[in-house]
């Protein structure tokens, strides 16, 4: 009896095998692109939004010149001096007199949220205003240092003592990387005795964060 009727048999469940095996494989690859192109915007990861730096935010408005340091007795501040301005109509006038009242040999004011705190309270949360540096405008003849933070906050930035002059300059500390989360003192300067052993007066303006 011949076997080609079962060798035919086979062959067509081969060919029919195969054919399924390439429908099945279709199926899947075109199921696969029907759930990629359906995939809600919800249902994909979020990508981190980048933050959007925030319109500049000025000191004078936000912390008070209220943390006198050093040789406290030494400086004299008034924040509405009208001696040539760099903008608007008034600007801090500062006035150092040197004489070591508490013996220290220098003397500065903090800039403070709230007003005398001295780390009791929490300070600015700028941590989502993408703020990158202070800048402010500064003349006098006198040899200052100003800095941002350092009452247990999280911001120790300085510019170094700087050499002023009689015309008004713009400065920058860099704020770069630094966690903003808490700003207690929003800016700070003082000055000493070796630099400016005669005392001196300085004018400072336009103090913001950017």
């Amino acid at each position: 009896m011949s076997n080609r009727p079962s060798l035919l048999k086979l062959k067509n469940l081969s060919i029919i095998a195969g054919i399924v095996l390439v429908v099945f494989t279709c199926i899947y690859y075109y199921t696969q692109i029907i759930i990629s192109l359906n995939v809600k915007p919800e249902d994909k990861p979020a990508a981190a939004e980048p933050k959007t730096p925030a319109a500049p935010v000025a000191v004078e408005g936000c912390f008070y010149p209220s943390g006198f340091i050093g040789d406290y007795d030494d400086l004299t501040l008034d924040g509405a001096s009208t001696e040539d301005p760099h903008s608007a109509d008034t600007c801090v006038k500062a006035t150092y007199s040197a004489k070591k009242s508490q013996g220290k040999g220098w003397a500065g004011v903090y800039w403070l949220y709230p007003e005398g705190n001295w780390g009791e309270k929490p300070g600015y949360d700028f941590s989502g205003k993408a703020f990158t540096k202070l800048t402010f405008w500064a003349k006098g003849r006198a040899s200052v240092t100003f800095k941002v933070g350092g009452i247990k906050d999280s911001v120790p930035a300085s510019s170094g003592m700087k050499a002023l002059s009689d015309k008004w300059e713009k400065y920058t500390i860099d704020l770069s990387g630094l966690d903003l989360g808490n700003v207690i003192g929003g800016f700070c300067f003082t000055a000493d005795y070796q630099s400016n052993p005669e005392g001196c007066v300085f004018y400072l303006d336009d103090i913001q964060f950017e």
